[in-house]
């Protein structure tokens, strides 16, 4: 049985429409697990670590005072496949300037450190990647090596487990980061598919809470209800089962079944009297086709505004 992820939600293998960044090979699904194990060991970097101090139980190199890496891990023993969206908006008052990530496997007791994904800019993706079993996969600033600040850590997949993490905000602390999972298969939490006649289109904000007094001066809010480019608001998949329809905000997701071919995903502060009749705040066009889930990220760069990713099949 595969991992559960609180809140998690489907994506399928994804291509980002957001400055081209990203994309997989061919059909659009990652390679098979070994084979993307192979390629990171044979391009990673084990890197030596300046901070690195020799004990017992350290390798010593020849020279008897610098600590020797172990040798990567067998590519065999790589498992999941994941992918990292970096949405981190920079806190100006903070000091903070947009920052790529990279993605490190850090040493065990029997290998070396390996270099999963790097430079991953603000409003990128990684490609695919897998993981050596047994090894913490965190994040830290490009270039920070593998012994640099961790500054979020992504979940422990097995066999053929995916799952797209998006590093992101923290509501509390702004200037910190957090991760939202998004689980693409072998998770418990994956939504139900849409049927052959409908896509669905599920709606997930990131970083909104985190600076929900700018944007309440910018665009009215930091939660929204979610229209048809008409002056309506869309229909929400709960609603069909009698549920009250839910308000996209730090802990809604919203799924939307939606007719194939293009369809206007708008975005309207709430609380609101005129609903979706009021000027949306941002709108994204997503083109779903019959039996595909699409994912539309919601996100800000600094509060002046709202900005959309979408996440969708290649």
């Amino acid at each position: 049985m595969g991992h559960q992820f609180p809140g998690a939600v489907v994506a399928a293998a994804v291509v980002l429409a957001l400055n081209g960044c990203g994309g997989s090979d061919g059909d659009g699904a990652p390679p098979p697990v070994l084979d993307v194990a192979r390629g990171q060991v044979a391009a990673g970097t084990t890197g030596e670590s300046a901070d690195a101090s020799a004990g017992e139980s350290d390798p010593v190199g020849s020279d008897g005072t610098s600590p020797a890496e172990l040798p990567p891990p067998d590519p065999s023993t790589y498992e999941g496949s994941y992918r990292v969206v970096n949405l981190f908006a920079p806190v100006e008052d903070e000091g903070d300037e947009p920052t790529a990530v990279d993605i490190w496997a850090r040493r065990t007791f029997a290998n070396g450190p390996v270099l999963l994904a790097s430079d991953i800019g603000v409003g990128a993706a990684s490609a695919y990647f897998s993981a050596p079993e047994g090894a913490d996969v965190v994040v830290v600033s490009a270039g920070a090596g593998p012994d640099g600040e961790q500054r979020a850590s992504l979940p422990v997949l097995v066999g053929d487990e995916q799952v797209t993490t998006v590093f992101t905000n923290d509501a509390r602390e702004p200037h910190e980061a957090d991760v939202v999972h998004l689980a693409e298969r072998g998770a418990e939490a994956v939504p139900v598919p849409p049927a052959d006649e409908h896509g669905l289109v599920v709606v997930v904000a990131t970083n909104l809470e985190a600076f929900d007094e700018e944007l309440l001066a910018s665009v009215d809010g930091a939660e929204f209800l979610i229209g048809d480019g008409t002056a309506t608001c869309r229909m929400q998949r709960g609603e069909a089962a009698g549920v009250a329809a839910g308000v996209l905000g730090p802990d809604e997701r919203i799924e939307l079944d939606v007719a194939p071919g293009p369809a206007s995903i708008t975005f309207h502060p709430a609380p609101s009297l005129d609903g979706c009749d009021q000027p949306a705040a941002a709108r994204a066009i997503v083109d779903v086709a019959a039996g595909e889930t699409v994912v539309v990220l919601v996100y800000t760069l600094d509060g002046s505004g709202l900005s959309t990713l979408t996440v969708r099949p290649g």
